[in-house]
């Protein structure tokens, strides 16, 4: 039988040549440059495992050391998504020998897969998708993908709002400094307050991606911004920020403008990421389940002392 074995790679210029390997390029958080921006600021320790049988490379597991929270977790921290190992189906069945190379305390979240390992995990999340292959306009959406009730109210409160004249502007990248002020205006738990956030978004938009920074203007003031990346055909919906008190109807005509722009861009999915927030349903998402592993910290308890009297 022929063994596998796990190699540590913790070198950033190593790790990045078998990240370019294996990974399935299928979604944008599969992309290096995507992931290393997340990484850049903390430079955390690197842990990428990859796994042989015999002398034959066949899939990584991708990790990082947060020395902060003393724990290890996925390259690129906790806002990323689609973690998995990377290997064929034809090696799925090692698997489980990747995840058992992890040390302690470990802490992966909205994993996927469809291996059988993978799929025994405990659920972590359900993660939102619009399928748009057989959508050609955002009229046929709402035909075709919510309630009579429901495609009625949207359509009244989009119109209600370009009666105000609300004028949209695309890839103005100084409006992200405005995206981030109303995030955090609108969200006490904002992810801008979490250490270099908002630096990590300023650097996205410098790279090569396909960006859709979305700004919502009226009487030209700016009152909603909304950032996307549109990679393989998925509209990645990343971060808002909107004004709440301009319009009770401007989330509507923010969330309708956006699909609406996803189809007319030819994508194929619009990817909302995780959970419902009470609304992703209503709008006619299906849901896929991603999985997460914990493995706690080893404690050591201490040795019993013999007293001599």
């Amino acid at each position: 039988m022929t063994s596998f074995r796990i190699e540590c790679i913790n070198d950033l210029a190593a790790a990045k040549t078998w990240w370019e390997r294996f990974s399935p390029r299928k979604t944008l958080y599969d992309i290096w440059e995507f992931r290393y921006c997340f990484y850049k600021p903390f430079q955390y320790e690197l842990f990428f495992y990859v796994g042989y049988v015999g002398n034959e490379p066949i899939g990584l597991l991708a990790l990082q050391y947060n020395s902060r929270h003393e724990l290890f977790e996925p390259f690129g921290g906790s806002f990323m998504s689609n973690i998995q190992v990377f290997c064929d189906e034809k090696h799925s069945k090692y698997v489980p020998n990747f995840y058992a190379a992890i040390p302690s305390p470990a802490v992966l979240t909205d994993i996927v897969g469809c291996d059988p390992f993978t799929m025994s995990l405990p659920f972590s999340n359900y993660r939102y998708i619009l399928d748009l292959t057989a959508i050609k306009s955002g009229e046929e959406y709402l035909e075709k993908c919510v309630n009579s009730k429901f495609r009625s109210n949207v359509k009244r409160r989009v119109k209600l709002m370009e009666e105000t004249g609300i004028q949209v502007t695309r890839n103005n990248f100084t409006d992200i400094d405005k995206l981030i002020e109303l995030n955090l205006k609108t969200f006490p738990d904002s992810s801008f307050n979490k250490p270099h956030r908002p630096e990590i978004f300023r650097d996205l938009l410098r790279q090569n991606f396909n960006t859709e920074l979305l700004s919502f203007s009226i009487d030209g003031k700016v009152v909603a911004v909304c950032l996307a990346f549109v990679f393989n055909g998925i509209y990645l919906n990343i971060n808002m920020g909107a004004d709440k008190s301009v319009s009770p109807h401007l989330w509507t005509y923010v969330t309708f403008y956006k699909l609406r722009h996803a189809i007319e861009l030819g994508c194929r999915q619009f990817d909302s990421g995780m959970e419902d927030c009470s609304w992703k349903e209503h709008w006619g998402h299906g849901k896929l389940p991603e999985y997460k592993f914990y493995k706690p910290a080893v404690v050591t308890l201490p040795q019993p002392t013999t007293t001599t009297v």
